[in-house]
């Protein structure tokens, strides 16, 4: 098999990278992209999509709740667990689907393996389907997302102990769950599970819920929470574990309070996907808890090298990631990109809801900004 070269190749096929494909591609460049798992990446596959296709069906059980303060009556709403997993799965293919259609009606050539840099121009792909296959390119764009970081002491088993991953899959309700983390993910999957009747208790050692926003936002959020009856433990972390013979779990909470659960995810937080890239033989060294740095074109220290998404830890946003994409691809076709990054909006899938942009209060005060608040 002969090696192919190309102008751009992108490692990841999540928002960022298809993105990034696609608008290189559009420009004339010869694409092609590296992926190890389903096309779409965490986004598509087991992140926003699903999760959101599961907020949709918590908004609806509330509302038909409370059908009757709208003069409608209607019985009891009851969740059938297995339906609410077929219709994500339903979405997700529908969606991972439609990102080859646009792959492939592009002309992007898709190499599904593993890809390690061993030069700045070159890379080693371990075929899913065995062997490897060496690519040359012009530019490479590391779209390789994050994964879901595990505390010392936990693992996963897929069933009473899951991270948001896995918890997408759980083949029934949990009457009881216990979150490890209150930050984005953890906050989300709270009050999905709050909203269809499963008792949640929230345990967060940091001092506030989403810590990436506004302390404002944090307060209003932690007392909508409780409305819903979740049991919300900050600065708290998880002492002792104990695996019953009923199969519940005992946590231990710092203080001495215990709580039993059928289930515990682990939302702590995730870590850019930068290891076993080849990066650091080339002299990309990878940054704190495996970030990798890039200037304001969004190049790491070897200029033909990008990177874009949740591996540099800017924003961890598949919106986010989506518009790095569209500006690596327009640099490297030599056009000019917004960079803007606070331009970029966030959004949260609480309940309710949070939408930001820009810098929190405490950001501008530490920048010496002049504030108004209104």
């Amino acid at each position: 098999m002969s090696n192919p070269h190309y102008q751009v190749v992108v490692v990841g096929t999540g928002p960022g990278g298809y993105v990034a494909a696609i608008r290189a591609a559009q420009m004339g460049l010869k694409t092609a992209v590296v992926e190890k798992d389903e096309l779409g990446g965490t986004c598509l596959n087991w992140g926003c999509i699903p999760t959101k296709a599961w907020v949709v069906t918590a908004h609806l059980y509330e509302q038909i709740r409370r059908a009757k303060e709208y003069g409608i009556e209607v019985g009891e709403p009851k969740i059938m667990w297995p339906a609410l997993v077929e219709r994500k799965n339903k979405i997700v293919k529908q969606l991972t689907g439609g990102v080859g259609s646009l792959l492939k009606g592009r002309n992007i050539d898709i190499h599904r393996g593993v890809a390690k840099l061993t030069s700045a121009n070159r890379l080693a792909v371990a075929l899913n389907a065995g062997g490897t296959q060496e690519i040359t390119t012009d530019h490479v764009i590391v779209a390789t997302g994050a994964y879901a970081w595990m505390p010392p002491g936990w693992s996963l088993d897929g069933e009473r102990v899951v991270s948001s991953r896995e918890a997408l899959d759980l083949t029934k309700q949990p009457k009881r769950i216990a979150i490890l983390g209150g930050g984005v993910v953890g906050s989300e999957f709270a009050c999905f599970f709050a909203a269809i009747g499963t008792q949640v208790t929230l345990i967060e050692l940091l001092p506030r819920l989403v810590m990436v926003e506004d302390e404002e936002v944090s307060a209003a959020l932690e007392r909508e929470m409780k409305k819903h009856k979740i049991a919300v433990h900050l600065g708290t972390k998880v002492e002792d574990r104990k695996d019953n013979s009923d199969g519940s779990i005992t946590l231990t909470l710092s203080g001495g309070k215990t709580v039993d659960v059928d289930t515990v995810l682990v939302a702590t937080g995730r870590r850019p996907y930068s290891e076993g890239l080849g990066l650091d033989a080339l002299g990309v060294a990878p940054g704190e808890r495996g970030r990798i740095s890039v200037n304001d074109r969004l190049q790491t220290s070897i200029r033909n090298i990008y990177a874009i998404g949740d591996v540099t830890d800017l924003k961890q946003l598949a919106h986010f990631a989506s518009a790095q994409g569209k500006a690596a691809a327009e640099m490297i076709a030599g056009h000019s990109a917004q960079t803007n990054w606070r331009a970029v909006p966030g959004a949260t899938f609480t309940n309710p809801e949070i939408g930001s942009v820009g810098l929190t209060e405490a950001q501008a005060k530490a920048e010496g900004r002049k504030l108004k608040i209104g």
